[in-house]
């Protein structure tokens, strides 16, 4: 983690002369999905702590991790 937060730091530090270097979608894959009712309670909560403070409380980065698989359709 702290590797992937040293690459989110410099993409902000350097913002727009540089281009985007690195496009991270972080994953959860055994986490239940966000449409699973037992996990709205997490969910809202992680989403009002990024919001309040644009940390991601799992892993520390900016960058919000997703719970469950990722749909690579719109990934890639």
């Amino acid at each position: 983690m702290e590797l992937l937060n040293e690459l989110e730091m410099e993409q902000n530090e350097y913002g727009t002369l540089m281009d985007r270097f690195l496009d991270m979608h972080m994953y959860i894959t055994s986490a239940l999905q966000r449409t699973d009712v037992k996990a709205l309670g997490l969910q809202m909560a992680l989403d009002l702590i990024h919001k309040e403070k644009n940390i991601d409380l799992i892993t520390g980065l900016k960058t919000r991790t997703q719970t469950g698989r990722p749909n690579w359709d719109k990934v890639i």
